[in-house]
């Protein structure tokens, strides 16, 4: 993927503390949608397909097959990575270790999938910021520029909040972030 058009972003500064030139990677169940900022602008989106939670659900699956020889569904195994343990005939399996390196996997595998396709980019960027429902499993210690926006499930109110936050002032965001966003009043918000 060629990114010829992508600004340097390497000599840009903080304005009022808050940096000018960030990545949002928003982790949703079945994708990976990315926000490149540079000078406190949205200058590129893109969305990678089968990079969201849905690995963790699937590892989490077979485990649970494997070590029980049960069956189960996405929807279950992300409960039991949601809860950090599985019940089976009343019985309660903890599974927080394996969880926590599940976690830490999932981490580097996706920062190595990143680095892979925008390390270039990276390199110039202080903070990746990890939003939407699949950002709680992003280990921080993997990377002292990883940061898991708190409570960084959209919604209307915690959207606007956030981009304030990172200094995303709402006059620069384009339709298709307001899409990638996926709220019709954020939308509305965005639009104006």
């Amino acid at each position: 993927e060629s990114h010829q058009n992508f600004p340097d972003s390497s000599d840009k500064k903080e304005k009022d503390g808050k940096p000018q030139n960030y990545m949002i990677v928003d982790i949703g169940f079945n994708t990976m949608d990315i926000a490149f900022i540079v000078n406190g602008k949205i200058i590129r989106i893109t969305a990678h397909e089968e990079k969201g939670f849905i690995q963790l659900a699937e590892v989490m699956k077979a485990r649970i097959l494997a070590e029980h020889n049960r069956s189960i569904s996405l929807k279950e195994a992300a409960n039991i990575i949601d809860s950090g343990f599985y019940m089976l005939r009343g019985e309660k399996f903890l599974k927080d270790k394996l969880i926590a390196k599940m976690k830490q996997e999932y981490t580097a595998g996706l920062m190595y999938y990143l680095e892979k396709h925008y390390g270039e980019h990276i390199d110039k960027m202080p903070k990746l910021y990890f939003v939407g429902g699949g950002a709680y499993v992003i280990d921080e210690k993997y990377s002292k520029n990883i940061k898991v926006v708190e409570d960084a499930e959209y919604n209307e109110r915690r959207t606007v909040e956030w981009l304030e936050r990172c200094s995303v002032p709402l006059k620069y965001l384009n339709s298709s972030f307001c899409n990638f966003i996926g709220n019709d009043k954020v939308k509305q918000t965005c639009m104006k």
